[in-house]
Protein backbone atom coordinates (compact mmCIF):
# COMPACT_ATOMS: atom_id res chain seq x y z
CA UNK A 1 0.00 0.00 0.00
CA UNK A 2 1.50 3.30 -1.08
CA UNK A 3 1.49 6.63 0.73
CA UNK A 4 -1.32 7.95 -1.45
CA UNK A 5 -3.70 5.17 -0.39
CA UNK A 6 -3.22 5.85 3.35
CA UNK A 7 -3.90 9.58 3.07
CA UNK A 8 -7.08 9.13 1.02
CA UNK A 9 -8.67 6.65 3.44
CA UNK A 10 -9.33 9.19 6.23
CA UNK A 11 -10.87 11.60 3.71
CA UNK A 12 -13.19 8.91 2.36
CA UNK A 13 -14.22 7.94 5.92
CA UNK A 14 -14.75 11.60 6.82
CA UNK A 15 -16.88 12.16 3.71
CA UNK A 16 -18.98 9.07 4.55
CA UNK A 17 -19.50 10.26 8.15
CA UNK A 18 -20.52 13.76 6.99
CA UNK A 19 -22.92 12.29 4.42
CA UNK A 20 -24.47 9.99 7.05
CA UNK A 21 -24.90 12.92 9.47
CA UNK A 22 -26.56 15.08 6.81
CA UNK A 23 -28.83 12.24 5.72
CA UNK A 24 -29.71 11.44 9.33
CA UNK A 25 -30.55 15.09 10.03
CA UNK A 26 -32.73 15.30 6.93
CA UNK A 27 -34.60 12.13 7.86
CA UNK A 28 -35.05 13.30 11.46
CA UNK A 29 -36.44 16.63 10.24
CA UNK A 30 -38.80 14.91 7.82
CA UNK A 31 -40.08 12.40 10.37
CA UNK A 32 -40.47 14.60 13.46
CA UNK A 33 -43.73 16.27 14.30
CA UNK A 34 -43.93 20.06 14.11
CA UNK A 35 -44.14 22.08 17.31
CA UNK A 36 -47.58 22.15 18.85
CA UNK A 37 -48.69 25.45 20.32
CA UNK A 38 -51.22 26.06 23.06
CA UNK A 39 -54.54 26.69 21.23
CA UNK A 40 -55.32 29.56 23.62
CA UNK A 41 -52.33 31.56 22.32
CA UNK A 42 -52.14 33.53 19.05
CA UNK A 43 -49.65 30.95 17.69
CA UNK A 44 -51.98 28.11 18.64
CA UNK A 45 -54.99 29.74 16.98
CA UNK A 46 -52.96 30.26 13.80
CA UNK A 47 -51.77 26.65 13.92
CA UNK A 48 -55.35 25.35 14.29
CA UNK A 49 -56.47 27.66 11.47
CA UNK A 50 -53.68 26.56 9.11
CA UNK A 51 -54.31 22.89 9.81
CA UNK A 52 -57.96 23.44 8.85
CA UNK A 53 -56.92 25.25 5.65
CA UNK A 54 -54.57 22.44 4.64
CA UNK A 55 -57.22 19.85 5.49
CA UNK A 56 -59.76 21.74 3.34
CA UNK A 57 -62.03 22.13 6.39
CA UNK A 58 -63.78 25.44 5.78
CA UNK A 59 -65.93 25.24 8.93
CA UNK A 60 -62.92 24.74 11.20
CA UNK A 61 -60.96 27.50 9.45
CA UNK A 62 -63.87 29.94 9.85
CA UNK A 63 -64.18 29.02 13.55
CA UNK A 64 -60.74 30.56 14.11
CA UNK A 65 -62.03 33.97 12.94
CA UNK A 66 -64.12 36.68 14.55
CA UNK A 67 -67.85 36.26 13.85
CA UNK A 68 -67.90 39.26 11.47
CA UNK A 69 -64.91 38.05 9.47
CA UNK A 70 -66.20 34.47 9.37
CA UNK A 71 -69.55 35.71 7.99
CA UNK A 72 -67.82 37.69 5.24
CA UNK A 73 -65.53 34.80 4.33
CA UNK A 74 -68.36 32.27 4.38
CA UNK A 75 -70.40 34.33 1.92
CA UNK A 76 -67.79 35.83 -0.37
CA UNK A 77 -64.80 33.57 -0.55
CA UNK A 78 -63.53 30.87 -2.83
CA UNK A 79 -60.19 30.94 -1.04
CA UNK A 80 -59.97 27.29 -0.11
CA UNK A 81 -59.99 26.54 -3.82
CA UNK A 82 -56.42 27.89 -3.67
CA UNK A 83 -54.14 24.89 -3.89
CA UNK A 84 -51.96 24.26 -0.84
CA UNK A 85 -50.41 21.05 -2.18
CA UNK A 86 -46.67 21.07 -1.68
CA UNK A 87 -46.76 24.03 0.72
CA UNK A 88 -45.20 24.10 4.17
CA UNK A 89 -45.79 26.84 6.72
CA UNK A 90 -43.35 28.04 9.35
CA UNK A 91 -44.05 30.35 12.26
CA UNK A 92 -41.74 33.35 12.06
CA UNK A 93 -42.54 35.86 14.81
CA UNK A 94 -45.40 36.76 17.11
CA UNK A 95 -46.06 40.23 18.44
CA UNK A 96 -48.66 40.80 21.17
CA UNK A 97 -49.83 44.30 22.10
CA UNK A 98 -52.57 44.15 24.75
CA UNK A 99 -55.63 42.70 22.99
CA UNK A 100 -54.15 42.51 19.48
CA UNK A 101 -51.49 40.25 18.03
CA UNK A 102 -49.79 39.50 14.76
CA UNK A 103 -48.27 36.20 13.75
CA UNK A 104 -45.85 36.34 10.83
CA UNK A 105 -45.66 33.14 8.83
CA UNK A 106 -43.49 31.93 5.98
CA UNK A 107 -45.16 29.75 3.36
CA UNK A 108 -42.80 27.64 1.26
CA UNK A 109 -44.48 26.43 -1.90
CA UNK A 110 -43.09 23.61 -3.99
CA UNK A 111 -44.66 22.39 -7.20
CA UNK A 112 -42.35 19.51 -7.93
CA UNK A 113 -40.26 19.03 -4.81
CA UNK A 114 -37.37 20.94 -6.36
CA UNK A 115 -38.58 24.42 -7.33
CA UNK A 116 -39.58 26.38 -4.25
CA UNK A 117 -40.87 29.89 -3.72
CA UNK A 118 -41.49 31.68 -0.45
CA UNK A 119 -44.42 33.84 0.54
CA UNK A 120 -44.44 35.88 3.76
CA UNK A 121 -47.80 36.67 5.33
CA UNK A 122 -49.06 38.24 8.55
CA UNK A 123 -52.12 37.00 10.38
CA UNK A 124 -53.87 39.55 12.61
CA UNK A 125 -55.69 38.50 15.75
CA UNK A 126 -57.69 40.15 18.50
CA UNK A 127 -58.54 38.94 21.96
CA UNK A 128 -62.15 38.92 23.07
CA UNK A 129 -63.07 37.52 26.47
CA UNK A 130 -60.46 34.78 26.95
CA UNK A 131 -59.84 33.70 23.37
CA UNK A 132 -57.81 34.91 20.42
CA UNK A 133 -59.49 35.09 17.01
CA UNK A 134 -58.27 36.03 13.56
CA UNK A 135 -59.57 39.54 12.86
CA UNK A 136 -58.47 40.38 9.31
CA UNK A 137 -58.62 38.28 6.15
CA UNK A 138 -55.75 35.79 6.51
CA UNK A 139 -53.93 33.80 3.86
CA UNK A 140 -55.51 32.38 1.71
CA UNK A 141 -58.81 34.21 2.43
CA UNK A 142 -57.77 37.39 0.63
CA UNK A 143 -61.20 38.10 -0.82
CA UNK A 144 -63.11 38.52 2.49
CA UNK A 145 -62.88 42.29 2.44
CA UNK A 146 -65.27 44.61 4.19
CA UNK A 147 -67.48 46.48 1.76
CA UNK A 148 -67.06 50.24 1.78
Amino acid sequence: MGMKDRTRTPLIVLAAVVFAAVLGGALYGALTEPDTYDPTTPEGVVQVYLKAVFDGDEIASLNSMTADLADRCRQDSNSLDYRTDGARVFLDTTTIDNDTATVAIEIRHSSDGIDEWIENETIWLEKSADSWQISQPPWPYWDCVKEQ
